[in-house]
C-alpha cells in the first residue's frame, strides 16, 4: 500500500495552483471552526465533502477512515460527560453537553477531511514551492514538506519491521487486546533507531549539498496563477464570508 496520501489525478483541484489551495485550506479551517449550531456545522462539513468530491480524494478519505471514526466517538465520549447545561438526557449525560460533542466532532472531522483533501490533491513539492511564492523562509518550508514527507516514511519503516518480525515467528495477532499492545511495545526500539539512522542520512546529505548555503534558489516547477484559480479563491471568499456573517 502507498503510504503517501497524494495521489495524481487529472482534477479540477489537482490542477490548481498550490498557492490557491493552500489559502482554500486556511479559509476552510476558518469555516469549519466558526459554526455554533449543528445545521451550521452539517453545512460547513457538507462544503468540505463536495470539495473532497471534486479532488476524487475519497481513496485516500477511505484509508483513514478508522482513524477519523476514533477521533469522532472520543471527541463525543469526552464532551458528552462534562457537565454543560441542565437538561439530563440519561444519568449523567447532559443535552447540551452531547449537542456540544456532536459539534466538537463535526468541526474536527471537517478540518481532518481538508488536511487530507490538500494532501492528496497537492505534491510535496509544489507546497513547498507554494509557501516559497508566499513570503515564507524556504528553510521552514523545506521542514515542513519534510515533516510531511518522514510521516508515511516511519509508517513504512514500521511495516518493514512489523513485517520482518512477523518472518521470524513473531505473534502479533493472537491473544486479546492487551496481549496484541504488549506484543508492539518491542518494536519501538528497532523503529526509532532506524527513523534515528535515516533522519542523520539525510541531515548528511543535506550538508553535502551545501543546503542554505546561498541566499538565491530556483525552482524546477513555475507555478502561474490562472483564471480557474482567481474563480477559485473568489468563491471561497464567499463562502467564508457567508459563513462568519451566520456565525455572527
Amino acid at each position: 500500500m502507498n503510504p503517501y496520501l497524494y495521489e495524481s489525478k487529472n482534477t479540477i483541484i489537482h490542477r490548481l495552483d498550490p498557492r490557491t489551495k493552500i489559502l482554500i485550506l486556511m479559509a476552510t479551517f476558518v469555516i469549519a471552526l466558526a459554526p455554533s449550531t449543528l445545521p451550521h456545522a452539517f453545512a460547513a462539513v457538507t462544503l468540505v465533502i463536495i470539495y473532497a468530491s471534486l479532488g476524487r480524494a475519497w481513496p485516500v478519505i477511505a484509508r483513514m477512515r478508522n482513524f477519523l471514526v476514533i477521533i469522532t466517538v472520543f471527541t463525543i465520549l469526552v464532551w458528552g460527560i462534562i457537565p454543560r447545561g441542565g437538561e439530563i438526557l440519561w444519568m449523567f449525560i447532559r443535552r447540551e453537553s452531547l449537542v456540544f460533542g456532536v459539534l466538537t466532532a463535526i468541526k474536527i472531522d471537517a478540518i481532518l477531511l481538508a488536511g487530507m483533501v490538500f494532501l492528496a490533491t497537492t505534491r510535496n513539492e509544489e507546497i513547498t514551492i507554494g509557501l516559497v511564492k508566499m513570503g515564507a523562509p524556504y528553510v521552514m518550508c523545506f521542514a515542513f514538506s519534510t515533516a510531511l514527507r518522514l510521516v508515511p516514511t516511519f509508517a513504512q519503516t514500521g511495516s518493514t519491521v512489523v513485517e520482518a518480525q512477523k518472518s521470524r515467528g513473531l505473534e502479533l495477532d493472537t491473544g486479546g487486546l492487551w496481549k496484541r499492545m504488549k506484543s508492539y511495545v518491542p518494536l519501538m526500539t528497532p523503529i526509532f533507531l532506524v527513523s534515528i539512522r535515516n533522519a542523520n542520512l539525510m541531515a548528511l546529505a543535506l550538508e553535502a549539498r551545501g543546503f542554505a548555503a546561498g541566499k538565491s534558489r530556483t525552482f524546477y516547477i513555475q507555478l502561474k496563477m490562472r483564471l480557474r484559480d482567481w474563480i477559485a479563491l473568489a468563491l471561497t471568499a464567499v463562502l467564508l464570508g457567508v459563513s462568519l456573517y451566520i456565525a455572527s
